[in-house]
């Protein structure tokens, strides 16, 4: 099953024992999803503090991430950094597609977009 696929489950799980009122299971469900997010998602090369999965702005139709990412100079010194937010949605023709907001310094966002989505895309247990 493709990390997507997963997490959305777990979102879905999230929202239906919520419902039902069984809070200790949306946890445990939120609990996993940050686990798979922790252990899949891209860290490092730039990304800092996160990414993190937003349990409570995903849905069935949506997952949400943040992230830090670090900006290095011409001469591979640290250059600031900016704050990022990763929404993969539902494709009909691709199964998911991925956009990454925030400020585009140095041209990150496209590259950011295909190493979110080759992330999600990747086959897990």
């Amino acid at each position: 099953m493709k990390l997507y696929d997963k997490l959305i489950s777990y979102i879905e799980e999230i929202d239906k024992s919520a419902k039902r009122g069984n809070i200790v299971l949306a946890l445990e469900n939120s609990d996993e999803a940050k686990r798979l997010t922790w252990k899949y998602m891209p860290s490092g090369n730039g990304i800092v503090e996160g990414p993190t999965i937003s349990i409570t702005e995903s849905t069935c139709k949506k997952l949400v991430f943040t992230f830090k990412f670090r900006h290095l100079d011409s001469d591979g010194q640290y250059d600031g950094w900016t704050r990022h937010t990763v929404i993969a949605k539902p494709s009909s023709r691709f199964g998911f597609y991925v956009r990454v907001s925030g400020t585009d310094w140095n041209n990150v966002l496209s590259d950011m977009e295909h190493v979110f989505t080759s992330a999600l895309e990747q086959e897990i247990e």
